[in-house]
């Protein structure tokens, strides 16, 4: 599975350039340096680093987290409200 780091949600495990993989633990915009994105190790979780790659970045996706509650819940938001911006998301 080949994309984007633009299309990586917190919950994802990516295989980094270093040939491990890495949760994706954090991710949202800085308002000067654009879009970061926080990874944690998956052999190591204590180990993370936070990158601020282009939108257009290639990735190989190793795993996609399970994000059925998150649409369920912008689901509901938008039935409600009309529209939603995502402004960061992050692991719970």
């Amino acid at each position: 599975m080949d994309d984007t780091y633009e299309a990586a949600h917190v919950g994802d495990v990516v295989r980094g350039f270093d040939g491990n993989d890495w949760r994706v633990v954090d991710k949202g915009t800085d308002p000067r340096l654009g879009m970061f994105v926080t990874l944690a190790k998956v052999s190591d979780p204590a180990c993370r680093v936070t990158g601020y790659p282009p939108a257009d970045t290639r990735v190989t996706f190793v795993a996609r987290g399970d994000h059925s509650a998150e649409h369920a819940a912008a689901g509901a938001l938008i039935a409600a409200f009309g529209s939603v911006d995502l402004i960061r998301e992050w692991e719970s």
